[in-house]
């Protein structure tokens, strides 16, 4: 019952406020231990084993709030999930096909549209060499 890296994201908060129930106070160790533990897949059993040194008495009692949240997390997500699919079925009864999205895939890029206007080149001038000045250096200088 290995638990993924969100679902352990989601559990944390609840394992938080659960740990500082139990101690009275915060302590990361047992929180990042208890996940640990859940993420790892371990039984009550060895769960509670690993925990023991952290919460003494009330190790087992907190073992069976965290195994039942587990519980109830993923059955929610689990129903959640169905019911966004039920949810996107109905949509698609309701509107029909999206005419976008039934064009051919080939076609599916959109043509895509300038936002400025392009600016013909006019040829480049190159400036020829300057005409003598009075305060201007000549080559007799």
């Amino acid at each position: 019952m290995a638990l993924s890296k969100r679902e352990l994201d989601d559990l944390k908060p609840w394992v938080e406020k659960t740990v500082k129930g139990v101690l009275g106070f915060s302590e990361p160790t047992v929180v990042t231990a208890a996940l640990n533990c859940v993420g790892k897949g371990m039984d009550k059993k060895k769960t509670v084993d690993h925990l023991k040194p952290f919460l003494d008495d009330s190790t087992y009692r907190f073992v069976d709030k965290l195994f039942d949240a587990v519980k109830e997390g993923r059955s929610s997500r689990h129903s959640r999930s169905s019911s966004d699919r039920s949810r996107k079925r109905e949509l698609k009864e309701v509107f029909g096909e999206d005419p976008d999205l039934s064009k051919d895939s080939s076609n599916s890029k959109k043509k895509r549209i300038p936002r400025f206007s392009e600016v013909e080149e006019e040829p480049e001038v190159i400036p020829g060499p300057p005409s003598e000045s009075p305060g201007m250096l000549t080559k007799m200088q």
